[in-house]
């Protein structure tokens, strides 16, 4: 009689390099949804900070000249509320992708916030179709 022979092991890696290929591949993939949307939100923000920043420079800049005559020492040129949404009523116009809200006016200084949605096209394969930026800034009269 011949002795029973030990349970064979499996020593065989066939496909296991085939895998690995696969999920750094997946991986990589990932890593390109990743940093394609986060630059496409980065760059939307960016945009959307100079648009705003030059909509508050620009409102900074409309002195009410009816309060400046009214008013015989000032420390600072008052801001005419009426022309800094002019302003931003034209700088919307020119940005149709942007919503502006309304400026706020306070003595000498302007406050313009804005709002921006980014179409995600990559991110869509994580559910993240759009992403919301927003961004504000605040000028003050250049003038004493």
């Amino acid at each position: 009689m011949t002795a029973p022979r030990p349970p064979r092991r499996l020593t065989d890696d066939d496909g296991a390099l085939s895998l690995l290929i696969v999920g750094f591949a997946f991986l990589a993939a990932l890593m390109v949804v990743v940093t394609t949307s986060a630059s496409a939100v980065f760059l939307a923000r960016r945009d959307l900070v100079s648009v705003v920043d030059g909509a508050a420079i620009a409102a900074a800049q409309q002195i009410d000249a009816d309060a400046l005559y009214e008013r015989a020492s000032n420390a600072r040129l008052p801001l005419s509320e009426a022309a800094a949404e002019e302003v931003v009523a034209r700088l919307a116009a020119a940005h149709p992708e942007v919503s502006f809200g309304r400026p706020v006016v306070d003595g000498d200084t302007v406050v313009v916030t804005a709002e921006r949605e980014v179409n995600l096209r990559f991110a869509a394969v994580l559910g993240i179709t759009r992403w919301t930026v927003r961004a504000s800034a605040r000028a003050q009269s250049p003038l004493r």
